[in-house]
């Protein structure tokens, strides 16, 4: 079972679909992160700070993330994985051997919601798995 995790509240709705299927299936959960440099990361290291004291943080922050999930469902080992880059690249290469793969989608309304994110896109044409797609926001209807 693959995940993506973006981070803060919603990642919580996709979590815990992961860890139910995970917990069902009798199998463990690749929590997968991504991170891109922005702007002030780009300046941060240019100024010194070394890429593998920012790349431990978000570890440090997946790993807090995890931690109320790894405790109610303590049956599912759980990989982290943090790699920087492309989200969809990263959770494609490891869904080679993977039963599922689960991510959010943030639609913001009925009409967005309807849409999905490029990440999204991208794994449902071209995961080797099935993919589930768990809405991180409330639908209006």
């Amino acid at each position: 079972m693959v995940v993506g995790v973006h981070g803060g509240p919603h990642s919580v709705p996709v979590l815990a679909r992961a860890f139910e299927e995970a917990s069902a299936r009798g199998v463990g959960v690749v929590a997968v992160h991504t991170w891109h440099p922005v702007v002030g990361d780009v300046v941060a290291l240019a100024a010194g700070v070394d890429l593998a004291e920012y790349h431990a943080l978000h570890g440090g922050r997946l790993a807090r993330q995890l931690s109320p999930w790894r405790t109610r469902y303590r049956d599912v080992p759980v990989e982290l994985v943090v790699a920087r880059g492309s989200a969809s690249a990263a959770l494609l290469d490891r869904a080679e051997d993977a039963a599922l793969v689960v991510v959010g989608s943030r639609g913001h309304n009925s009409l967005t919601g309807l849409l999905l994110g490029s990440t999204s896109h991208a794994l449902l044409h071209h995961a080797p798995c099935p993919v589930m797609v768990v809405p991180t926001q409330p639908q209006n209807t």
